[in-house]
């Protein structure tokens, strides 16, 4: 299989004022079907489930509309985006609701199938610096898809989320508390999947750096919390979510050495 296209990118921008600037830009881009798109046919022993390629697909082709606001002052960022996007031939993995007996069991199945969609939604950043090393940061991403012409929301979607950073940061040492908001998924349509998406959910997190050295070792020590609260809850996009929570409280370290270690190249000798 051979293919070819060709993407661009047009865009202007005008500087609103010394801290201000407004973008708009138009791309274009394209992508062929992947090898799993195309000929997929049985278990995906990492899912669970059962996964089936169209050997027809034809490649994607993105028509990109986006216009975005950005705000840089000395302690204040802010960035703003919104966008729309026609996709021509748009291919996407659907729950072909039909679940398959095997020897092993039954799975629920996955097809791939193509169709003209558009998706647009909004991204917004906004970090504010307080003091000298502190700093607090949001952001939001909403999402929205359709099948067209019928405009049937598009399924596997993401839903609405946003994150609120609060934290510490100087040359060395970096310390942040996280809130994170997962929404349910209200664009569905009715009987389209195994389960309806589940429901919104809250999670809380930390993450620390610490960098030292011992002589003349470099050291970088780091601490990840997640799931702080140890909720119980089920992401959308995860296929597991069929059958079991997500994971609960994670508590993760790492010692990070890094290796400077130069050679020194061997002279050639003549004998």
């Amino acid at each position: 299989l051979n293919f070819n296209n060709v993407t661009y990118l047009l865009q202007a921008s005008r500087q609103l004022n010394d801290a201000s600037r407004l973008s708009l830009s138009h791309s274009s881009a394209w992508r062929p079907p992947a090898p799993n798109e195309l000929f997929s046919n049985g278990l995906h022993q990492g899912l669970a489930s059962i996964e089936a390629g169209d050997s027809s697909l034809k490649p994607e082709r993105s028509f990109n509309q986006s216009l975005t606001y950005t705000l840089q002052k000395k302690s204040l960022y802010v960035e703003a985006e919104a966008y729309y996007k026609y996709i021509e031939g748009f291919i996407n993995l659907v729950p072909s609701l039909a679940p398959q007996l095997t020897i092993r069991g039954a799975f629920p199945v996955f097809r791939y199938e193509q169709d003209n969609v558009e998706i647009y939604g909004l991204n917004i950043l906004l970090k504010r610096d307080f003091a000298r090393y502190f700093f607090a940061k949001t952001s939001a991403n909403i999402l929205f898809g359709n099948n067209l012409p019928g405009h049937q929301p598009l399924s596997q979607m993401p839903p609405l989320s946003g994150k609120t950073n609060i934290g510490y940061e100087s040359k060395k040492t970096s310390i942040q508390v996280y809130i994170q908001y997962t929404a349910t998924q209200y664009r569905y349509t009715d009987q389209s999947d195994y389960k309806a998406p589940p429901k919104g959910y809250y999670l809380l997190g930390l993450d620390a750096t610490q960098q030292f050295k011992i002589r003349r070792q470099a050291f970088k020590f780091s601490l990840s919390i997640s799931n702080l609260t140890n909720n119980r809850y089920r992401e959308y996009l995860n296929r597991f979510r069929y059958f079991t929570d997500e994971q609960g409280f994670n508590l993760t370290a790492r010692l990070i050495m890094p290796l400077n270690i130069q050679l020194t190249p061997i002279k050639n000798h003549e004998h």
